[in-house]
């Protein structure tokens, strides 16, 4: 779950990604480092002491009939406590060495400090790609190359909801205005996506959206999918519709 599972993204898409993240001192920690390799991913993972390594657990029912398998609960094990800025920021700069770009995935645990924020902000102003995908705090991001937020994560923090058309375009246009990116893109779940282009918001409607059975990671795939479009040369308009 979470960044690991933009990082599979990323590789499955033929990128060369190195993921660096927090993970506990437990079994769990070993075997998300084997996962990963086996996906193909290079790992920069910060061992914590009694930390957990983050699990994301869903529980499906498929009731052996004609209809697809659902979600029936999710359970996550995961720890917020802050890591020090220092050690992400140097694993950054490593990573950063054979790198074209930085994806952050932020899910709000720990990891993505206000330190590491000046960081990344830093980056992006000295011309280094910085796509973020931020659960909760995408405004305190400026200048980055883009956003990826979720219609949800958007309403969150600019504290209106997202429930027409003209909402998401106002959002949008408030989202890039706020934190001076050179694009965005709103996921919009059954409803496709917002992209910020050439100065202006477009709407691009979901794709086979009659076959969706559940959305369980489609934010860290789009993030992926744009961000790996956008560092390969596509205009904001065209890693969006690879992202829908």
């Amino acid at each position: 779950g979470g960044a690991a599972n933009a990082a599979v993204n990323l590789a499955a898409l033929g990128a060369r990604v190195t993921l660096v993240a927090a993970m506990g001192d437990d079994a769990w920690g070993g075997r998300l480092a084997a996962v990963l390799a086996g996906a193909g991913v290079t790992t920069e993972l910060i061992a914590v002491t009694g930390r957990p390594t983050t699990r994301k657990v869903r529980v499906r029912v498929d009731d052996g009939h004609l209809n697809p398998p659902r979600i029936a609960f999710r359970y996550d094990v995961e720890s917020n406590s802050p890591i020090t800025p220092d050690l992400v920021t140097a694993a950054i700069e490593r990573a950063r060495a054979n790198a074209d770009a930085i994806l952050v995935s932020d899910s709000g645990l720990g990891v993505v400090t206000d330190p590491v924020i000046l960081f990344l902000n830093a980056q992006a102003k000295a011309g280094f790609p910085v796509v973020v995908d931020s659960r909760h705090q995408s405004l305190r991001f400026s200048g980055v190359t883009a956003l990826t937020p979720s219609d949800e994560e958007v309403a969150g923090v600019l504290g209106r909801p997202l429930e027409t058309d003209p909402d998401a375009m106002s959002a949008l246009a408030d989202l890039v205005a706020a934190t001076r990116v050179d694009t965005a893109l709103i996921t919009r779940g059954a409803r496709g996506v917002a992209v910020w282009s050439d100065g202006a918001p477009v709407l691009l409607p979901a794709v086979a959206r009659e076959s969706a059975v559940d959305t369980t990671g489609a934010g860290d795939s789009a993030a992926a999918a744009f961000a790996a479009a956008l560092v390969a040369g596509a205009s904001p308009l065209d890693a969006a519709r690879l992202a829908n």
